[in-house]
């Protein structure tokens, strides 16, 4: 139920966004550092839009999860629609690649964080033993009749 929940608010996310961006023209540019609440926004409207392209929609999803998270925690009540809409007005191709290379470091190093956690979980020593190869079927004459 949680999956389809996620699944849910990523297409309505996407199709919240998609129109805004098909439709973005080159503007003034919003500021090249954006950061906090309003950089997140950037960062995930960055993700829904690769998440137009098959080869990268796995990825893009993850982001799009993890840059909600982050806008939720920071800014609680913050309006998205409205967010994502001025923002979005902001976002041609080239600050689309821009927002591509700022905010994908940041999903790789929060994964290699948690990876990091899950290792250490483990327990000390060397790993178990890999299991053997599967027996041989037995030939036809030894089974029984």
């Amino acid at each position: 139920m949680r999956d389809l929940s996620k699944t849910i608010a990523a297409v309505a996310l996407l199709a919240l966004a998609a129109p805004a961006m098909a439709q973005a023209q080159p503007t003034a540019a919003a500021p090249k550092a954006a950061g906090g609440v309003t950089g997140d926004v950037r960062c995930l409207l960055t993700m829904v839009a690769l998440g137009q392209q098959k080869e990268r929609q796995q990825a893009a999803q993850l982001g799009v999860y993890y840059f909600a998270g982050r806008i939720a925690a920071r800014a609680p009540g913050l309006d998205l629609r409205t967010a994502m809409h001025t923002e979005a007005a902001h976002l041609d191709g080239k600050a689309l690649e821009a927002e591509s290379r700022r905010c994908g470091p940041m999903i790789t190093s929060s994964i290699q964080t948690v990876q990091t956690g899950l290792n250490s979980l483990r327990p000390a020593g060397p790993p178990p033993p890999a299991a053997g190869p599967a027996p041989a079927p037995l030939p036809p004459a030894a089974l029984p009749h």
